[in-house]
């Protein structure tokens, strides 16, 4: 389950970390974004099995990446990881059917 415990602190992401997870087929990432003081936290949702530099490529790539932007601040963060429990919990069965890499023909 996605909790603010398994999510790296505010701090990480001062520092320009990027967080990625996985949870039953909803791949996540959480960034910070913006310019210096107007930092912002992004958090986006794909399906599993792809990586996010593989989706983000696609050309329908809007379709298939979900993005929330947040305030850069630790009640942001806490409201970034409610988001992505509630991507999860509103499209659980879309989530769950994630198709498996040997059914897949990739375009590279």
């Amino acid at each position: 389950m996605i909790d603010a415990t398994q999510i790296m602190p505010l701090n990480f992401f001062s520092y320009g970390g990027i967080y990625t997870g996985e949870h039953e087929g909803m791949r996540y990432r959480i960034i910070r974004d913006g310019n210096k003081p107007d930092y912002q936290l992004k958090a986006y949702v794909w399906r599993a099995p792809f990586a996010y530099d593989y989706v983000s490529r696609q050309k329908d790539s809007d379709s298939l990446i979900e993005t929330e932007m947040f305030e850069f601040s630790e009640e942001g963060r806490i409201c970034a990881i409610d988001w992505l429990l509630l991507q999860f919990e509103t499209r659980k069965a879309y989530w769950l059917a994630k198709p498996a890499l040997t059914d897949i023909s990739i375009n590279i």
